[in-house]
Formats: C-alpha cells, sequence, structure tokens
C-alpha cells in the first residue's frame, strides 16, 4: 500500500509543521505503507522523507525534469524524473491507494484539489486525508461549506475529505475506507 502526500517544499513558521511531517513518515513506516511524493529535500517533503528513509520505509519521489537535480532528488529510494506537473499528478495518482496534504502552498492545493475534483466527477474513489493541524485547512473546509450553500459542491465530495490534527487517526481511517472500497 502506498499514499501520496502533499506538502510544502518550505517548513513553515510553524515548528510544529516540520515536526508533524517527521512525525507522518515514521507513521507511515510503523504501518508498513510506502510514500508517493514530489520528490523534494527541503521544507515538509524533506521532514517526512528524511522520516521513511531513516525507517527504512518504501520511498518513491516523483519529480518534474525541470526540477531534477541535488535538491530534488534522494540518494535511496526510488526516483521518477516526469516531463512535467501534469505527468507528475498523474503518475502519483496511479501509484497511491490514499492522499494526505499536510501544510503547503498553492501547489499543494492544486494536488489536493485535483484529487478531490477526481472524486467529485467519479473517476475515483480513493480515501482523501487533510492533515489539519493548528487549524491549517480550516478555511479550505469552510469554503467547501460555502460553495455546497451555494449549489457548487455536493455533500458527497466534502465528505470524501477526511479531516483530522492527529497523524495516527487520520492514517486509520484512510486506511478504513480503502479496505471499505475493496469489499
Amino acid at each position: 500500500m502506498k499514499f501520496a502526500v502533499y506538502c510544502g517544499s518550505s517548513p513553515g513558521k510553524k515548528d510544529i509543521y516540520m515536526k508533524l511531517g517527521a512525525d507522518l513518515g515514521s507513521s507511515l513506516v510503523a504501518k508498513n505503507i510506502g510514500l508517493v511524493y514530489g520528490g523534494g529535500r527541503l521544507g515538509l517533503m524533506g521532514a517526512v522523507a528524511n522520516s521513511v528513509i531513516e525507517g527504512g520505509g518504501d520511498i518513491v519521489g516523483v519529480v518534474p525534469e525541470f526540477f531534477e537535480g541535488p535538491m530534488h532528488r534522494l540518494s535511496v529510494g526510488e526516483n521518477i524524473i516526469v516531463p512535467d506537473f501534469y505527468e507528475r499528478k498523474r503518475l502519483m495518482f496511479e501509484m497511491s491507494n490514499a492522499f494526505i496534504a499536510l501544510p503547503g502552498g498553492i501547489g499543494t492545493m492544486d494536488e489536493i484539489t485535483d484529487i478531490l475534483v477526481g472524486y467529485h466527477i467519479g473517476k475515483h474513489t480513493k480515501p482523501i486525508g487533510l492533515l489539519n493541524i493548528e487549524g491549517y485547512y480550516d478555511y479550505f473546509i469552510k469554503w467547501a461549506d460555502h460553495a455546497i450553500e451555494c449549489g457548487f459542491l455536493d455533500e458527497r465530495s466534502k465528505q470524501a475529505l477526511i479531516v483530522s490534527d492527529n497523524v495516527n487517526t487520520l492514517i486509520e481511517e484512510l486506511c478504513r475506507r480503502i479496505s471499505t472500497s475493496e469489499d
């Protein structure tokens, strides 16, 4: 089993973000879940990846060729170089059983909303998790509620989002939904 993790390539302004990334990586390894991610060595991406590497877990970095270089290439694990972001998103989707978004910027939002769109239009039923540490995704959740009120989003699509501020709770619920969808 593999989870795609979307997150910032910077550390953010709060120490809790980097700790969260490291905790997520350790928890994935402990549960024998492989990591599929954007291949970066910096910021939250690096925190998650380094934790998986230190724990001896399975890791795949998917890197657009214009980012390929020492800052985006790991010395261990599998590195897949792709032509662009579109191919990166497609390949990460295909390789993953579930998705987790940690805090991040516009790239993280692009990736996780792309996954949510696929769910919304019925292209997949893979579970989607938001690690909502210190309310990071509260405004996104409020936006979804507003979109439902205005008739632009259905409740089913919002319910696809598993939101938790606890790494292990989120992973357990994602795994539960994977096993439910496979039954």
